[in-house]
């Protein structure tokens, strides 16, 4: 058997974690066909229902994606640094200034 070095490891964490949240969503996309189609007098009803039914499921298959995203950030900082650098923001003029002005334009 080969040895695993880091990179494979790494690779195998984000592939198995995709891998579930693909084979997990199956209820999330079922729950919106049945929230689109939903029709008729009860077609409110049937979208409460749904809400309800799919929420906990909703909520924890995320879960998947910040794993991959967690590991990924983990274990390629410098990756993720040239992405999310803060640009210099420059001098604000108090609380009603509006974000979009703090940014240096290009």
């Amino acid at each position: 058997m080969a040895d695993i070095g880091p990179a494979e490891l790494v690779a195998g964490i984000a592939l198995v974690a995709l891998t579930a949240y693909v084979l997990l969503g199956g209820a999330d996309f079922g729950g919106g066909v049945w929230d689109l189609l939903a029709s008729g007098p009860r077609k409110r009803e049937q979208r409460a229902l749904i809400a309800e039914a799919i929420g906990p499921i909703w909520e924890a298959n995320h879960v998947w994606l910040i794993l991959v995203i967690v590991v990924l950030f983990t274990c390629f900082p410098v990756a993720f640094a040239g992405r999310t650098r803060a640009r210099p923001a420059r001098a604000s003029t108090g609380a009603a200034s509006s974000p979009a002005r703090a940014w240096p334009r290009r």
